[in-house]
């Protein structure tokens, strides 16, 4: 007999009830307070002595604000009784801090030591930045990747020919393009890129790229959009096709939307691991619910 669960809903509960997955599973909403000064208070609702709990959780502009509720609200289910906390994490914070100089902070690692030193075990993220970095992690981290996501999503449009090509933005994303490519039979190809001491972007070069072809550029991750940009501005110099973006985490800002339109990319596609303010909310491009993917691999693992 399988045991208790609860599912606590750290976020939005329109975007968790726009699934059907919650059926069966008994599911609460933490009450989060705010003080003047901008300190919270976290009261959870109910008795959850024993239970196996599943606290999911999506960050905001404010992701500090958002860690430091998450680590109140763990807190609270250990003393109040809970048997296991298994973390749903769409996006990890703090990922990029990946740099291997002891003169620089490693963000993503210190997140993971207070996080099991609250009692986590496992987290369940999606295609973090420089997943290699886990081997120092001192929690287990089921880091999943989207390749079959989005191959299912762009085959779900048509998109399942030789008349388009996948193209990796960086050649961090070469394996990506090149997994969704053999799943739509079709080609793929990679951009070379430089930073200058400035931060700004360059293309280098650019391999296995046709300009006849309709164009989807795939990477884990826009902030800036400095790659995304540089990337589309190059290929648009070879006569390309319309170029779609298609990307895991998008931080939103109010500029950056205009930008990727303003080089040139017809569309961007990205998942809504990331929360963004009502104002973005109501000029955002095509978001892909990213919940179900992440409850079939917990059931999955749950089941094993």
């Amino acid at each position: 007999m399988s045991r208790s669960k609860v599912l606590v809903v750290l976020d939005d509960l329109e975007w968790f009830s726009c699934t059907h997955f919650q059926k069966g599973l008994h599911s609460t909403h933490v009450t989060v307070t705010h003080f003047q000064n901008g300190e919270l208070s976290v009261h959870f609702p109910q008795n959850v002595t024993g239970e196996d709990i599943v606290l999911l959780k999506r960050f905001s502009p404010d992701i500090h604000g958002d860690i430091f509720e998450l680590f109140q609200c763990i807190d609270i289910l250990n003393r109040i009784g809970a048997k296991t906390i298994t973390l749903l994490l769409p996006y990890y914070p703090y990922a990029r801090q990946d740099h291997n100089t002891n003169n620089e902070s490693k963000g993503a690692l210190v997140l993971a030591n207070i996080l099991a030193n609250l009692g986590i075990r496992k987290i369940i993220t999606l295609d973090m930045h420089a997943p290699e970095q886990l081997r120092r992690f001192p929690l287990k981290v089921q880091n999943l990747t989207t390749e079959a996501f989005w191959a299912s999503h762009l085959r779900s449009l048509g998109h399942n020919n030789h008349a388009i090509q996948i193209m990796a933005a960086d050649k961090s994303a070469i394996p990506r393009a090149q997994q969704i490519a053999s799943a739509l039979n079709c080609s793929f190809g990679y951009i070379v890129k430089q930073r200058n001491a400035t931060g700004e972007v360059q293309v280098a070069d650019i391999s296995g790229f046709f300009p006849e072809k309709r164009t989807f550029l795939v990477d884990d991750l826009i902030d800036t959009g400095r790659t995304i940009i540089a990337a589309t501005q190059a290929l648009r110099k070879l006569g390309s096709q319309p170029i779609t973006a298609c990307v895991t985490h998008c931080h939103f800002t109010e500029t950056l939307l205009s930008n990727l339109t303003s080089s040139g990319v017809s569309q961007l596609i990205t998942t809504d691991t990331i929360t963004s303010s009502k104002q973005i909310q109501e000029t955002k491009p095509k978001l892909l619910n990213i919940f179900p993917m992440l409850w079939e691999e917990y059931l999955k693992q749950d089941r094993a």
